[in-house]
């Protein structure tokens, strides 16, 4: 089977139907490079693929985060994958990326032994340097759901460009790195509804951004997140919750400005 190239038999050593069969996917597609594994995903979810599939890359041409943002995904330097979900085992979309998240966090950590981190809404950190991202993307026919593709991103070693990030390490193999990452999403997708208190107190646990003070989406201290997916901020004006955009410490947008002569 070929989509967008050669679906290879092999990831970093190991038989792509081993690995589908350890992360519980339901088809797995290896490929050499590609532009975006989301690209694919979405269109094997247009000809009908099921509820599991996983697309893995050994590069993205032109991988992607949230808000049009590049993701970095340079060969062998990470595992750049996107996995489909359908609903009705799809979870609630509002809360999606912060349920993977923790199961993400939780399950690298044991890997690496590297204490994890999460900065709402999509981030997974390493003693302040970005480690893995996450990234969600719905298809909708009118009101009705149809799919979500995620993406994750997750860094062995940090990337080769100016962006400040760390990576888990050699001694973590991608082939391991992609089952964690599969049996992650897809334990996150059989919940719906809003986050349980076990939940967020999970999330509580690896809060990068609980008590710091932020200059965007507004100006306040961190407060934590709420059941619904939303992040609270403590503004002059009193405690905002924000639903959409990503949160800029004050402390970084001062080394940014001191870094820029500004």
């Amino acid at each position: 089977m070929t989509i967008d190239g050669l679906s290879l038999p092999m990831y970093d050593g190991i038989a792509s139907d081993t690995l589908r069969a350890d992360a519980g996917a339901a088809d797995l597609f290896v490929l050499d490079e590609c532009v975006s594994t989301m690209d694919i995903a979405h269109a094997r979810a247009a000809d009908g693929a099921p509820h599991g599939l996983v697309v893995v890359a050994g590069e993205q041409r032109a991988g992607r985060g949230r808000s049009g943002k590049t993701w970095v995904s340079a060969r062998g330097r990470g595992v750049w994958t996107s996995i489909l979900l359908r609903p009705a085992v799809a979870a609630t979309p509002g809360v999606l990326s912060l349920r993977i998240g923790v199961e993400l966090a939780e399950r690298l950590e044991r890997r690496s032994g590297k204490w994890l981190t999460l900065k709402w809404p999509n981030d997974v950190f390493h003693v302040g340097s970005k480690l893995a991202g996450i990234l969600i993307e719905a298809r909708w026919r009118g009101a009705v759901l149809e799919w979500i593709v995620v993406g994750v991103g997750v860094n062995i070693l940090a990337a080769t460009t100016d962006v400040i990030s760390t990576g888990l390490g050699v001694a973590c193999t991608r082939a391991a790195v992609l089952v964690d990452v599969v049996r992650a999403v897809l334990a996150a997708a059989e919940r719906t509804g809003e986050l349980d208190a076990n939940e967020l107190a999970r999330y509580a646990a690896r809060d990068h951004a609980r008590g710091r003070v932020v200059t965007a989406p507004h100006a306040g201290v961190v407060q934590g997140i709420t059941s619904t997916g939303g992040v609270v901020i403590r503004t002059a004006g009193g405690d905002e919750v924000i639903v959409a955009g990503s949160l800029v410490f004050r402390d970084d947008a001062e080394e940014q400005a001191h870094a820029a002569g500004v």
